[in-house]
């Protein structure tokens, strides 16, 4: 069934970074569930064995769903085409999924520091400890500084940036081309794909960082001439797989290997704007956030508003 999914696929209907989650979730299934095994058989009593197994296995609630819900779009898509010959004998509603809980506010180097010290926690918590760090701005250029001298790879360094000046998401980075850049206006286009999925993108604008016109003009003028805003020394696009490897291999073995990934700078931009008080609603738009989950990891760091609003009470008894 994956395999004629797979292969009539129209052209261009989804994208790569999709393509990629619906084939690591085949293989989840495959090793749950085993290859042989019949679609007749994939019956409620089946599928909630796989959201138990995955449970045990530590994976949270909204993983497995996602997982589910990869294996409706595909069976249903089957079932309209007379591939298989029932539609699917459960929903969402039937199965019994692990608890979840609300992800972890993001947090400075040294609060993160400050809990590891205590120990106590697996190296998976320690790991889900630190995926929620956020770089403030001194320890982002002080990051980028040490790209800058030890990427070994020219486009690392303008990519780092990038991502650190505008919070572009990974996906957003490798998809933007070099017209989307307007020096003279002090703008960028970022293509993105989250605000529309009828569209194969629509774009925000973001005012450019005197600090990152500086890095991307010189890239653009070292690089090959190629349509790609990050490419490689032959003027290919940077696949996702790639610029995740890099970022680990880069990174590792130093100060900086704590960093999960791309995402730990779109999170500290965010986190350092509202920090600084800027108003929600600039950040939102800076980033393309459009979810109140997300907008609550780091709204705790507005301080100076709480403490505002909590000197206008009780006035009338001091």
């Amino acid at each position: 069934m994956f395999d004629t999914y797979t292969e009539a696929l129209t052209p261009g209907s989804k994208e790569g970074n999709s393509l990629c989650t619906e084939a690591v979730h085949r293989k989840h299934f495959m090793r749950v569930l085993g290859e042989g095994l019949a679609l007749d058989s994939l019956g409620l009593e089946t599928i909630q064995l796989y959201v138990d197994t995955r449970a045990r296995d530590g994976i949270g609630r909204e993983t497995i769903h996602k997982e589910l819900s990869t294996l409706r779009v595909i069976w249903n898509w089957a079932y309209k085409r007379h591939h298989v010959g029932a539609p699917l004998g459960w929903k969402m509603t039937d199965l019994t999924f692990p608890k979840t809980r609300e992800r972890t506010p993001f947090q400075t180097w040294a609060q993160i520091a400050r809990k590891s010290e205590r120990g106590g926690r697996t190296k998976a918590q320690q790991a889900e400890l630190w995926e929620c760090l956020w770089l403030d701005q001194e320890q982002t250029m002080e990051c980028l500084t040490w790209v800058k001298e030890n990427a070994k790879h020219p486009f690392f360094h303008p990519m780092i940036a990038f991502a650190a000046f505008t919070g572009a998401r990974r996906s957003e980075m490798l998809r933007s081309e070099r017209d989307d850049w307007d020096f003279e206006a002090g703008i960028v286009s970022i293509r993105q794909k989250k605000a529309d999925k009828s569209r194969t993108f629509t774009r925000r604008t973001i005012q450019i960082h005197p600090t990152l016109a500086g890095v991307m003009e010189g890239w653009f003028g070292d690089q090959p001439g190629s349509i790609w805003t990050l490419c490689a020394a032959d003027g290919t696009p940077i696949s996702p797989g790639r610029s995740t490897k890099l970022f680990r291999s880069t990174l590792e073995g130093g100060k900086w290997s704590v960093l999960h990934g791309w995402h730990t700078f779109r999170h500290s931009l965010a986190s350092i704007m509202a920090s600084d008080g800027a108003d929600q609603r600039v950040i939102n738009e800076i980033l393309g956030h459009h979810t109140e989950e997300m907008e609550r990891r780091y709204r705790h760091l507005l301080p100076h508003k709480q403490a505002h609003a909590l000197n206008r009470l009780f006035r009338s008894v001091e």
